[in-house]
Order: C-alpha cells, then sequence, then structure tokens
C-alpha cells in the first residue's frame, strides 16, 4: 500500500528522575484520511505514559485505522503494557481498529506481562496496514448461547 503521507511530529522530553532524562519521540504519518502509522521512539516508562495515551487518542478518530510502530523503543516499561491495553479498550469502544508492531523493547515485555497475546499484533509495518484494513471488511458476527 503506497500512498502518499503527510508527518506530523511531537517530541517530549520528561524528566524521569534529576540525573535521568527519558524522551518519547511520537510521529504521524497520514496515509489517507482514516488510516496512519504512529511511530514512537526513544522511551516509554510511567514518566510519559499519559503523553503517549493522549497522543493516541488524539490522532483516533471513530472508524479510523491505526498502526502503532514501537520498532524504534530503545526501553518500554511494564507500565507501558497497561496503557496499552488501556488504549486498546479505548480504540474498541470508539470503532478504531489498531495494530501494534512491538520491537525488540516491547516484545520483551510483552512475552512476560500479556503471555495470552490479547493486545493485536504484526511483525511489520505492512503486515500491520494489511490486517486493520482487513478488519474493516470483516463484518461482525454475532453468537448467541
Amino acid at each position: 500500500m503506497m500512498l502518499a503521507a503527510t508527518t506530523k511530529e511531537f517530541t517530549l522530553s520528561v524528566p524521569a528522575a534529576p540525573e535521568r532524562l527519558r524522551t518519547v519521540r511520537l510521529a504521524t504519518r497520514r496515509l489517507d484520511a482514516t488510516t496512519a502509522v504512529i511511530t514512537v521512539a526513544g522511551e516509554i516508562d510511567a514518566a510519559n505514559t499519559d503523553a503517549l495515551t493522549n497522543y493516541l487518542t488524539a490522532a483516533a478518530t471513530p472508524g479510523s485505522r491505526l498502526v502503532l510502530d514501537t520498532t524504534s523503543l530503545d526501553f518500554f516499561a511494564i507500565e507501558g503494557v497497561s496503557t496499552l491495553q488501556g488504549i486498546g479498550d479505548r480504540f474498541s469502544a470508539g470503532g478504531v481498529r489498531w495494530v501494534l508492531v512491538p520491537g525488540a523493547a516491547v516484545a520483551r515485555v510483552l512475552r512476560v506481562c500479556d503471555p495470552e497475546g490479547s493486545l493485536p499484533t504484526a511483525t511489520t509495518v505492512e503486515t500491520a496496514l494489511t490486517d486493520v484494513a482487513d478488519r474493516a471488511r470483516r463484518p461482525l458476527v454475532l453468537v448467541a448461547r
């Protein structure tokens, strides 16, 4: 899927401790009116998970398709898992289809904190884009017991 893209970048520096500065860089690449790839780079910890939530929530509109690319994260704290789960709940309630592309730092934490694989993931951005497009086409099926 090759489309013209626009990019919006945002950098947030949050002091995690006086001697350490954790930085997260967030960039949105819009592929069309409803599809975006959001790249997260740097570090995610308890000091900046709210900023991540706010950024992703602002990028999501009902019916949108988002790919969250975390392959450029150097550090991902366990607080990030509950943040992603909360974002997933918000997205689901708001009709937003999304897929996470975990990098090494995120995959390591997910193996421990999300062994059931409850978050929607893909191995590459290209696969994730196909996944969110396919989810848009699949009809809902009601199952009664």
